[in-house]
């Protein structure tokens, strides 16, 4: 009786133990999940609770850093370049007959630069990023035995047989923005951005008109400049779309508007004719709205156990600048001339290769 009794004991025991380590096991799992929970739910302004959307930035570790180095290969747009008008005759009074000429830019290399951080508070990071881009370009036309060439520039008015025009147009932008980067699927991933943009932007235009029928083998001579400085709100988002084998589709769009200075100068010369020269300055305000958007393709490989990241991307990209050009233009009004603003846009696009080091 007294075996039995032992062995009772024994049983009891052992399992009061196996309830005791079993329930302690099972307390720990539930506050390792209750810990992942947490980990991934947050309280919204409306005081409701929720989950946080994973971080797509490049390295999970914050704080993180990363620093870039763009190539582009852009070609400009200007418009307001135009610069004569050709006519089938030699006829300069109504009606006219022929076509506007305007300035071609070439296509330019070009620079961007950028450096950024990623912070310990909800993965939000921010981002600097300077561009700088030149280009110029040259036209010109020449007139016939049956046909004269009209003047568009200057306060030389009257037929020519031979006209060029050299433009060349110094831009540079500075942004920084403010970023959060996430997932939204599995595959999906967006980074909205808001913050503020800088743009700088010199236009100059040259133009030189010859053989005219009082020229007596001179030149009329215009130059014109358009200088300008902007800044305002900019907010966007960018869309990385992986495709797998670290191969991903991005894309990018973004808005803004620029509380603009301009400094606008006109300079024309007549050299047979000293009483036709004039020279004009204006300096103006102007809102100028902003576009800009990118699609391409992208690669990234991870290194040092997914502690470094590079990334190579190459896109096609556009900048639209809405009444950037704001030259002059003269018109003959009562024995004088009436001078305009142009207010014309400017467009820049091409191909823009991307190196991105993330640590």
């Amino acid at each position: 009786m007294k075996i039995v009794s032992i062995f009772f004991l024994s049983i009891t025991f052992s399992l009061l133990v196996m309830a005791a380590v079993f329930g302690q096991n099972q307390h720990e799992k539930l506050q390792e999940i209750q810990k992942q929970i947490d980990a991934i739910a947050a309280v919204n302004m409306l005081d409701e609770k929720g989950s946080i959307a994973a971080s797509a930035w490049p390295i999970a570790k914050t704080p993180s850093y990363f620093f870039s180095m763009d190539v582009i290969y852009w070609k400009a747009f200007i418009g307001g370049s135009e610069f004569v008008t050709t006519n089938n005759t030699l006829n300069t009074q109504l009606p006219i007959v022929g076509s506007i000429k305007s300035d071609s830019l070439d296509w330019n290399w070009g620079l961007k630069a950028a450096i950024g951080k990623v912070f310990d508070y909800d993965q939000w990071g921010v981002v600097g990023e300077w561009t700088y881009f030149n280009t110029n370009g040259s036209s010109k036309v020449h007139g016939g035995v049956e046909n004269a060439l009209i003047p568009l520039r200057g306060s030389y008015a009257q037929s020519i047989q031979r006209a060029y025009s050299w433009m060349n147009m110094d831009f540079m932008n500075l942004d920084i923005n403010l970023c959060r980067y996430y997932f939204t699927s599995s595959t999906l991933a967006f980074k909205p951005r808001v913050g503020i943009k800088n743009t700088w932007n010199k236009l100059q235009q040259q133009v030189f008109y010859s053989q005219g029928a009082s020229l007596l083998g001179n030149l009329a001579y215009t130059l014109d400049k358009s200088k300008m400085w902007g800044i305002g709100p900019n907010a966007g988002i960018d869309t990385t779309w992986y495709l797998g084998k670290n191969f991903s589709i991005l894309g990018l769009f973004s808005v803004s508007t620029l509380y603009s200075y301009f400094r606008v100068n006109e300079k024309s010369i007549v050299t047979t004719h000293p009483e036709l020269s004039l020279q004009l300055t204006e300096k103006h305000h102007r809102f100028i709205p902003n576009l800009q958007w990118r699609l391409g393709l992208g690669w990234n490989r991870y290194f040092s156990n997914r502690q470094r990241r590079v990334d190579l991307s190459l896109a096609y990209e556009s900048l639209y600048y809405f009444r950037l050009n704001q030259m002059f233009t003269l018109s003959e009004f009562q024995n004088t001339f009436r001078a305009q603003g142009l207010s014309e846009d400017i467009s820049m696009y091409g191909v823009t290769f991307n190196f991105q080091y993330s640590f």
